[in-house]
């Protein structure tokens, strides 16, 4: 199976996909040489390490482009521009993707040319390009109508239905992904089928909150909650935030707050900061009448507690009355000096004890709740079902 990297946008909720093509093409004899250095390069990427793996890939296209076009050629073109793609480095990798598709059409392989395409047109998206990253997207289609390769059709309109949605054509990104999820159910009985099911549905829920259709949107994730064993823990992130962010438009805090939860522990689980610090800001508007602090702690257990407190309180402070605002207890916690983040924890949870009852009265919360979960660690999300 093609190696594919997901790029999130958490604001909108969409999963840029890329599939590499040299693992979809057949192996060449010739250049079975260099398969040992391609494979430890992959697992460099695998790890994190995506630095050390450009280095292996760098020192490869030498050798690898004095012979005939090859699947080690494209593999490594393919990998390179992927990287390039993370670091922003978009005409580098538009570069190097053209480099790889012209390679697939010399070895008459119209699959790997595809991808090669697609890779061209997720460069041109990140760089905001999108008319430029449609046709080559569009071109890329036409390729997997003639090869037939769904898998690869369902990789390209999903990625053409986001280009769609970031030009605000709705309808074309509707139709995009409509179509994705009927290749996606024709082909049930293969492999990959259930795990592009969820992306597809991913996309296409969060196409419907955009549109403001946010029940149907639910629907959606919840459908994807159901059978949640093909999805990655940073996918069910990004929809346990679409949760969050659909019941705050409906006007269900508490709801909200549930899934912005749910959200932060996935991407705590996967250490990404920025993540947890999106779902903390727009959970803490939430915070009207409902008032956990011993969440918001344990959220911000694994980096600076006092920081995600203090926003909570102080937004809250802000938001308020102003007996909140002078509350000695919000002052005090609001102000705990900059430390070493283990005094800093210390400090935060003896003073959330000390400040439960206060605050419980304060915004009409209960103080078990106030004091929930500073002595619970971090855990997996709890995926629960609307």
């Amino acid at each position: 199976m093609a190696r594919k990297t997901i790029i999130h946008f958490f604001a909108l909720g969409l999963l840029l996909l890329v599939g590499s093509g040299g693992a979809l093409c057949q192996s060449s004899p010739a250049a079975g040489q260099y398969k040992a250095q391609i494979d430890k390069a992959n697992s460099l990427r695998d790890a994190g390490s995506s630095e050390e793996a450009r280095k292996i890939y760098e020192s490869l296209l030498p050798p690898l482009r004095s012979q005939s076009p090859s699947p080690e050629l494209v593999d490594t073109l393919n990998n390179l521009s992927n990287i390039a793609t993370m670091a922003g480095e978009y005409s580098r990798a538009v570069e190097l993707s053209r480099e790889s598709a012209a390679a697939c059409q010399k070895m008459h392989d119209k699959n790997c040319e595809a991808l090669a395409y697609d890779d061209v047109g997720l460069a041109l998206s990140n760089a905001g390009n999108y008319p430029e990253a449609a046709a080559e997207l569009d071109l890329a289609l036409k390729l997997t109508a003639e090869t037939g390769n769904t898998q690869t059709a369902v990789l390209v309109l999903n990625n053409l239905g986001i280009v769609y949605y970031y030009q605000a054509k709705y309808s074309e990104a509707l139709r995009a992904y409509e179509s994705a999820l009927q290749y996606v159910q024709k082909s049930a009985a293969e492999s990959w089928s259930a795990t592009w099911r969820q992306l597809t549905l991913l996309n296409l829920g969060t196409l419907y909150q955009k549109l403001g259709n946010d029940q149907r949107a639910i629907k959606i994730y919840n459908d994807i909650l159901a059978h949640p064993e093909q999805t990655t823990p940073r996918d069910l992130a990004q929809l346990n935030a679409n949760m969050g962010a659909a019941y705050r438009r409906l006007g269900d805090p508490k709801q909200a707050l549930k899934f912005y939860g749910y959200a932060d522990e996935y991407y705590a689980k996967e250490k990404d900061t920025d993540g947890e610090l999106a779902v903390l800001r727009p959970g803490a508007a939430d915070l009207d009448g409902v008032l956990d602090v011993g969440r918001v702690v344990k959220l911000g257990r694994d980096r600076v507690e006092v920081d995600a407190f203090a926003f909570v309180v102080g937004r809250l402070a802000e938001d308020g009355d102003a007996d909140l605002r002078a509350d000695p207890d919000v002052r005090r916690v609001h102000g705990l000096p900059e430390r070493h983040p283990v005094e800093r924890e210390r400090l935060v949870v003896r003073e959330v004890h000390r400040a439960a009852p206060r605050l419980a009265r304060r915004v009409g919360s209960g103080e078990g709740q106030v004091r929930g979960g500073l002595d619970q660690p971090p855990g997996l999300a709890r995926v629960v079902h609307a």
